[in-house]
């Protein structure tokens, strides 16, 4: 993660090491010894995917590349804002880290589960999770795959009935969080909270709503959706099929690895979209 431009590009370099003074660990030995590889906390894993992908929007702007907006897929928010310029970084690294610690005190200790259904109609998934109370559709991904979230008993009769429908995968996925569910309102009241007493500014480029797909101008806006992000489902597909209508634009996977890069052909086989990684080696080093 990151190895594209780690010890190669000073600004990323210059981030990354800011970030490792404050955690007080090296966020480029977790990187670059692989998360993929090892298990390390949720707290951790979310304080590191939010410096590399800081760190690589860093680098794309040192290379004159300026967005003309950001859209960031569940935690991938926190470093839309920041790249926006509504939130600075370090600020952004501490509230980042309340909140993991929050959602860790006030979730961690509840039987929660995620998981992703591939390969069955949205209806029949919107079927299936209306049938339990306490399961919701956390991510609309792509027309076929949807990522569900609850208390876990209920999560896994869902999955059940999906690959009984004949989905292509149901599966649990490895994080144990009601993310992007009402179970998350203490921690999201408490994140709002915080957020008015940081100087947010509004963003130098819109932020991209990815519960309605609007384009958030104003510092008040932004602060409102990043809080209200944690309980809030995320609108992918449809969110990236406006911004197609709307402005015909191509766009770059910046956070690490290429998962949201891989979506973009099920939600429209047309779209342009590049990774961090294809840029910088299309534009040579430094």
């Amino acid at each position: 993660m990151g190895s594209e431009f780690l010890g190669q590009e000073p600004v990323a370099d210059q981030l990354v090491q800011q970030a490792s003074d404050f955690l007080g660990y090296s966020v480029a030995s977790v990187c670059l010894e692989g998360s993929g590889r090892k298990v390390v906390p949720p707290r951790q894993e979310s304080e590191v995917i939010y410096v590399i992908s800081c760190a690589a929007a860093a680098v794309l702007k040192s290379r004159g590349m300026r967005p003309a907006a950001l859209l960031g897929h569940s935690l991938g928010a926190w470093a839309a804002v920041a790249t926006s310029g509504a939130l600075d970084f370090a600020s952004g690294l501490q509230l980042l880290g309340q909140t993991e610690q929050r959602i860790h005190d006030w979730v961690d200790s509840h039987d929660h589960a995620m998981g992703v259904i591939l390969g069955l109609e949205a209806s029949r998934v919107t079927e299936l999770v209306a049938a339990e109370p306490d399961v919701w559709v956390a991510n609309w991904n792509s027309p076929r795959q949807q990522v569900i979230s609850g208390v876990a008993p209920a999560v896994e009769r869902v999955l059940s009935q999906a690959q009984a429908s004949q989905a292509k995968q149901a599966r649990v996925l490895v994080r144990s969080r009601a993310m992007h569910t009402p179970f998350l309102d203490p921690v999201a009241r408490a994140l709002r909270e915080d957020l008015t007493r940081l100087p947010l500014r509004d963003p130098q480029a819109p932020v991209i709503d990815t519960r309605n797909g609007r384009a958030l101008r104003h510092r008040a806006e932004v602060a409102e959706f990043l809080a209200d992000c944690l309980t809030a489902p995320v609108h992918w597909g449809e969110t990236i099929l406006s911004q197609l209508q709307q402005v015909k634009t191509s766009f770059i996977d910046v956070g690490p690895g290429t998962v949201l890069a891989g979506m973009l052909p099920f939600i429209d086989p047309q779209a342009a979209v590049k990774t961090t990684a294809q840029i910088l080696e299309e534009r040579g080093a430094g």
